[in-house]
């Protein structure tokens, strides 16, 4: 799900038109230099000695665009780029994309909320949006001491957030383009010295949004710690390694769906070669090939850093921003003798993983309501037979018929495999409605291994303890609920009153807040 890339293609016309310019006009080349290293405050500054040197020198208006762009001022940048245009009297190889994407911005952001609070800066689209905010300064706060250990030193402040309620209007700001679908189930990506984050509303069944929030702002770091040198596979091995670190010490662990990759790759002898991994993952022929190499990135700087230790991040990085090659710089930072013993003590941690060897259906992203509810489940998306099964076991579950609905989702329970999670939840229904809340919980707790991000599974684990008065852990299945899909009332609801009777009343208050918004209350804002 989480698929970011850093790179910079709005430089590349800028710098055709200062090659194009006399000696004497347009910005300075190191001003040109702080923008390449996203260095946005310097650019900033270059920026304005430039205009006020040359305020009408096409290549000063254009590096004034794409820094007021940098800086999260769409409609300067717009206007700036237009003034370039029309200054030099023509379009300059490259720009007519920028005017694409800075007009699909400017539209994207149109009417947008803002708060700001300790160096970060949060935008998001006015309703129910409004109760991700707090949350999102929560996860970058407890992501900052954790990732300024590891980094040694953070990008300078503010920290740009912006989080879009649609597909749409996140595909009009990436310049994703706009069709249904395009480009690969991102829903996070860290560019122009900002992180734009999909509203999890958008998304069917939601998903782990603050761990895809940090997600980006490690790559944030790590672009501005290399001075944008670092490959996307080391980029994505870092972040993937990261961006739990808000919540829990980093480590290797990976998702159930990529343990079952990685152990029938290695059953088969046939892991994505490192070569694959760093010159060709866009290439590779499948979804399933590329979120193995995805899921190998994360093993190689994880068995990196538990053999060097805690610096070894931090030097690499230094090494590949002064230009050594990325692979041998870690290796060596780890204190491996080459980057042959480095790879092959990362595939031996994963031959001495604890793997599932079950077959489990892949995670899907549907955005704005594409599909009904069982197009995003993982296995019924795929089974149509299963599935007209399981829609028939709703129906008998909605009639009042548990014992008639276990039937046919046992029919919709694949027989080589754990039952999909939209099942689980239905045949764990059926057993409560038959008097045995045990064995529904039982249902339920294997679900949620298998499938951890699926809300409905964490929410009917909540009513069900809290039916058992198991306090405690209905509150962590409800805050787990909340961390995959933060716009249900009614579990909002529960965590408030579960947390006032844990001792948590920040906590309840928050979530009495949140709930208070998702039924149409006005946000009456929070203590900066």
């Amino acid at each position: 799900m989480r698929n970011s890339s850093a790179s910079r293609w709005g430089a590349i016309p800028l710098l055709v038109a200062l090659a194009a310019r006399p000696a004497s006009a347009g910005p300075p080349q190191d001003g040109v230099a702080c923008l390449e290293r996203l260095d946005v405050p310097c650019a900033g500054a270059a920026a304005e000695a430039a205009l006020a040197a040359a305020p009408a020198d096409p290549a000063t208006l254009l590096f004034a665009a794409e820094v007021a762009f940098h800086q999260g001022r769409y409609v300067e940048a717009a206007r700036r780029l237009e003034a370039a245009v029309a200054t030099a009297g023509t379009v300059p190889p490259g720009v007519e994309a920028m005017r694409t994407l800075y007009a699909g911005t400017v539209e994207a952001t149109a009417g947008v909320d803002e708060r700001r609070r300790a160096g970060v800066i949060v935008r998001w689209s006015p309703g129910v949006d409004g109760v991700l905010v707090d949350d999102a300064f929560e996860a970058l706060a407890a992501a900052r001491g954790p990732l300024g250990s590891v980094f040694g030193e953070l990008p300078p402040d503010p920290i740009l957030v912006e989080i879009y309620p649609s597909g749409r209007r996140f595909r009009l700001a990436t310049g994703f383009g706009l069709r249904p679908g395009e480009g690969g189930g991102v829903v996070g990506l860290s560019r122009w010295a900002r992180i734009l984050i999909l509203s999890p509303r958008a998304v069917a069944h939601g998903y782990a949004w603050r761990d895809s929030l940090v997600h980006e702002y490690v790559h944030q770091i790590v672009s501005w710690a290399s001075a944008e040198r670092t490959p996307v596979w080391l980029q994505e091995g870092i972040a993937r390694y990261l961006d739990r670190a808000w919540r829990q010490a980093p480590d290797a662990a990976l998702s159930p769906w990529e343990q079952t990759l990685v152990a029938s790759a290695l059953a088969r002898d046939d892991l994505v070669t490192f070569d694959e991994i760093r010159t060709s993952i866009a290439f590779l022929p499948s979804d399933e090939r590329k979120a193995l190499a995805y899921a190998q990135m994360k093993v190689l700087v994880a068995t990196a850093v538990r053999r060097g230790g805690g610096a070894v991040l931090r030097s690499t990085l230094q090494a590949v921003r002064s230009g050594a090659d990325p692979a041998e710089a870690l290796a060596a930072a780890a204190g491996y003798a080459s980057t042959d013993a480095w790879l092959a003590d990362a595939q031996q941690a994963m031959r001495r993983m604890d793997l599932v060897d079950r077959r489990l259906g892949a995670p899907r992203v549907l955005l704005d309501g594409e599909g009904g509810d069982h197009d995003a489940d993982p296995i019924l998306a795929e089974r149509r037979d299963l599935a007209d099964h399981a829609r028939l076991g709703d129906l008998l579950l909605e009639a009042g018929r548990p014992r008639a609905a276990l039937v046919e989702y046992d029919r919709a329970h694949p027989a080589d495999e754990p039952p999909s999670p939209l099942v689980a939840v239905g045949i764990a229904r059926c057993h409560h409605g038959l008097g045995d809340p045990s064995t529904a919980l039982a249902v339920l707790r294997a679900s949620a291994t298998d499938y951890p991000e699926v809300a409905r599974t964490w929410k009917v684990i909540g009513e069900l303890e809290r039916a058992a008065g198991r306090t405690a852990e209905a509150l962590t299945a409800c805050r787990a609920a909340v961390e995959i899909d933060p716009f249900d009332p009614d579990v909002r609801g529960f965590l408030a009153d579960l947390a006032r009777q844990g001792g948590l009343p920040e906590l309840a208050d928050r979530a009495a807040r949140a709930r208070r918004i998702l039924l149409g209350g006005a946000d009456p804002g929070s203590a900066e």
